[in-house]
């Protein structure tokens, strides 16, 4: 029995050496799988090596430390497998959307400042004149692009008056998708400005079943579709991530739906989500959303969470719908976010604000869904404080609530949310302070 009980003891403390050994020579495998045991609601995950970036990297180094860092990480993360590390405080230049893969990690080091992923494009053309009116300008895109987001121009504010076709109105602009020329009608000169816009992209694109994946502190800016698109992803965290000037972009060419979503789930087939203390700001359309057609080829999602976000001045600062009862999602949680400001950031450029909110809940269709939002806190809208479409459900549940907003700002609520929820335009101000530690704490 001695010779066993020492046998044991001598394996333990092999095993010891060897998680010594780990821990002080083999440092990427290490931080990898201790960074993605650190985060409390997404599953451990063995993400492989490390490899940092820097804005003033070489892609000829060889990426291992951060004293020779590469400078892009864009295939890394579409390759996936990886331990991506960009360094605190720089801005990286995208053309095109990031695809993530399965089993990644994107974070920074070497200090506590996001990291900037910038999807602005600098137009390389300066604005003419188009010889037909002197009040309209034009200037070619880059490249192959054919649409943008919204357009800066010579530094000045953003413009989100994006037309279909020719108006007439100052400041309107429209795109002519055969040839990617940008006109403008303009009362001031515009020759020989320079001109920046959003990419006609998504920033970071989590598809085709990715799964094993965080995002931790980057900021995101630029894209002319979605911030964050997620679809059909598993064991995906998303957390305090800076996403701001989102969208504008057409949904189809010609049409006067544009995107606009800071974080989208596209919940077919995602499960394990997560969602947590991100800052959202100015977006066309949502600031954080899951939704879902009726298509049948849709597939179910559960475990969906968006928990401690701050969302302003966006159309829906949260929007939500499952259509059709062919699919379903269990298990979705909306809880402690603060919405502030839900407005038309465009000034009438939306094709509708009928519906503008903090939250929009156009319906849950699926007996077999279990949505709950509750604690969230909501403020400063001159539009609706909540809006349901006309098909509430029980297996919705919206309890607990704060919107500082008249009753009458709610759309198509009912008696039980009336008794279940706090609304009135006092209902947030007993938790201000809390409120703004909270959004100090994500900025």
């Amino acid at each position: 029995m001695k010779k066993r009980n020492k046998l044991i003891l001598l394996f333990r403390l092999f095993i010891l050496l060897l998680a010594f050994v780990g821990a002080f020579f083999l440092p990427n495998a290490a931080s990898s799988v201790q960074a993605a045991a650190s985060y409390s609601y997404i599953t451990p995950f063995e993400c492989g090596s490390t490899l940092y970036f820097s804005s003033k990297g070489n892609d000829a180094n060889d990426g291992l430390s951060s004293s020779t860092p590469k400078l892009n990480p864009q295939p890394y993360l579409a390759s996936g497998g990886c331990n991506v590390l960009l360094k605190s405080g720089d801005t990286f230049n995208f053309s095109s959307s990031i695809k993530i893969a399965s089993n990644t990690q994107l974070s920074v080091y070497g200090g506590n400042k996001r990291a900037k992923l910038n999807f602005v494009q600098d137009c390389v053309s300066n604005f003419e004149p188009t010889g037909f009116d002197s009040t309209v300008y034009m200037i070619k895109l880059n490249n192959a692009d054919i649409d943008t987001g919204w357009i800066r121009i010579d530094g000045g504010s953003i413009n989100w008056q994006k037309v279909a076709a020719p108006s007439g109105k100052n400041n309107d602009y429209y795109i002519d998708a055969s040839t990617g020329m940008l006109y403008i009608k303009s009362s001031k000169p515009l020759s020989g400005k320079k001109m920046k816009y959003a990419l006609d992209s998504n920033g970071l694109q989590i598809a085709d079943g990715a799964q094993n994946v965080i995002i931790d502190k980057m900021e995101i800016t630029g894209t002319g579709k979605h911030g964050i698109s997620i679809t059909s992803g598993n064991n995906i965290l998303v957390n305090r991530c800076y996403v701001h000037d989102i969208g504008s972009a057409y949904l189809n060419k010609g049409n006067k739906n544009k995107y606009g979503n800071g974080i989208q789930i596209w919940a077919t087939g995602s499960h394990n989500c997560f969602i947590v203390n991100n800052y959202v700001e100015n977006c066309y359309d949502s600031g954080i959303t899951a939704q879902i057609t009726a298509e049948a080829f849709q597939e179910n999602s559960d475990n969906i969470v968006f928990d401690g976000n701050y969302v302003k001045n966006c159309n829906y600062c949260f929007e939500f719908f499952q259509y059709g009862t062919a699919h379903s999602i269990k298990n979705m949680t909306v809880m402690n976010n603060i919405f502030e400001g839900a407005k038309d950031i465009t000034n009438g450029y939306r094709d509708s604000t009928a519906y503008t909110s903090l939250m929009c809940i156009w319906g849950c269709d699926s007996s077999e869904s279990s949505i709950d939002i509750h604690s969230n806190y909501g403020y400063n809208t001159s539009y609706s404080g909540l809006a349901f479409g006309k098909n509430q459900r029980p297996w919705c549940r919206v309890h607990d609530n704060y919107i500082a907003c008249a009753p009458s700002a709610i759309i198509n609520g009912n008696d039980e949310f009336f008794a279940t929820n706090t609304v009135n335009t006092g209902a947030v101000s007993k938790y201000k302070s809390q409120i703004s530690r909270t959004i100090s704490s994500l900025k």
